[in-house]
């Protein structure tokens, strides 16, 4: 059989392909290195020239000893087709390398002007083991900034409490606790930041989130968005535990400029929206306003028939607004107000 020569413009192809790989030729019973590509060479540390005289002279010169027993087992049946199936990890080591590297080789059959052909991959463990804790990392850095982690205060963010909020509400509820959902606003935080600046706002921000993680033990805390923070957790003890955790913010900001504001929904069987949970315990807190003299409001029916009535109000007015149903003259009034 004669050995099958590729063209210049498909060795070159061949060789400058980003994978380790091989093409072997059976010739009179035994393997023919046809090529290897630029990076099996940098993966071993070795010239291409010498690579191919030593994988003729024997396709296990660099074997670790203890494998070659099984490689030329599996060589063999693959070679003669009574195994497709080529796939195993074995230790390589060139006279460049310092030590035995782990590799994974896999292979399979590929006809080339009618002659079966056997291609090779190969790739380092160790190295590939390295790449993809740099991928992970910058994996980190990507769902930090884009997806479930806020960076100032490294907690789980408002698109992770929309994706995953509902499964802490469920936990809670398979543990036989009533779960309840806490809205934070660091009231007076813009005169806060104007006073002391913004890295000294950052950092009160930063203070609060642990202050928060270190004294929730169960359920989650949430960075929502700006200076507000939310929290899922149980209900028995949380009048005390907001208490002390107002008490704490106030220790630890020292400065009259600004206060902690909660809002408390005691979630339902029925609940089965995150955000409109989220959107009730938010609607108790703003009951507070400027009030200083209340820190807490809980959604009770005071506060829910007023959320339905601004509810109506805003669902009929957008309708109205949508089919031409509002005067010209009030559109006009309501733009130079500011409320649409």
């Amino acid at each position: 059989m004669e050995i099958i020569k590729f063209t210049e413009q498909q060795r070159k192809d061949y060789e400058q392909l980003p994978t380790g790989m091989a093409i072997y030729q059976i010739i009179a019973g035994k393997p023919k290195t046809l090529l290897v590509t630029d990076e099996l060479c940098r993966l071993l540390q070795i010239s291409r020239e010498d690579l191919i005289a030593n994988l003729d002279k024997s396709m296990f010169g660099f074997v670790h000893p203890d494998d070659i027993g099984r490689m030329a087992y599996f060589g063999k049946n693959f070679a003669a087709h009574t195994d497709e199936k080529y796939d195993v990890f074995f230790r390589w080591k060139t006279p460049k390398m310092e030590d035995y590297h782990i590799f994974h080789s896999w292979a399979n059959h590929v006809l080339v002007d009618g002659v079966s052909l056997g291609f090779f991959f190969y790739s380092d463990a160790e190295e590939s083991g390295k790449n993809n804790q740099i991928l992970d990392t910058h994996y980190q850095k990507y769902a930090n900034d884009q997806m479930y982690q806020d960076c100032l205060t490294n907690l789980p963010n408002r698109r992770f409490l929309e994706i995953f909020g509902m499964e802490e509400v469920a936990k809670l509820r398979l543990a036989k606790k009533q779960p309840v959902c806490i809205t934070l606003n660091i009231a007076g935080m813009s005169v806060y930041n104007n006073l002391y600046g913004l890295k000294k706002g950052d950092l009160l921000l930063r203070e609060l989130s642990e202050l928060l993680v270190s004294e929730i033990k169960e359920g989650h805390v949430y960075h929502n968005k700006d200076d507000r923070f939310l929290i899922l957790t149980v209900a028995e003890g949380i009048d005390e535990k907001i208490k002390e955790i107002h008490e704490k913010f106030v220790n630890l900001a020292q400065n009259e400029a600004v206060d902690l504001q909660f809002g408390l929904y005691q979630i339902l069987d029925d609940d089965q929206n995150i955000m409109t949970i989220a959107h009730r315990a938010n609607q108790a807190m703003k009951e507070i306003g400027h009030n200083r003299r209340v820190y807490v409001k809980k959604y009770d029916p005071e506060v829910e028939e007023e959320d339905l009535e601004e509810s109506y109000f805003l669902n009929n007015f957008s309708r109205a607004m949508a089919d031409g149903l509002l005067p010209a003259n009030l559109l006009g009034q309501r733009r130079q107000n500011g409320l649409i």
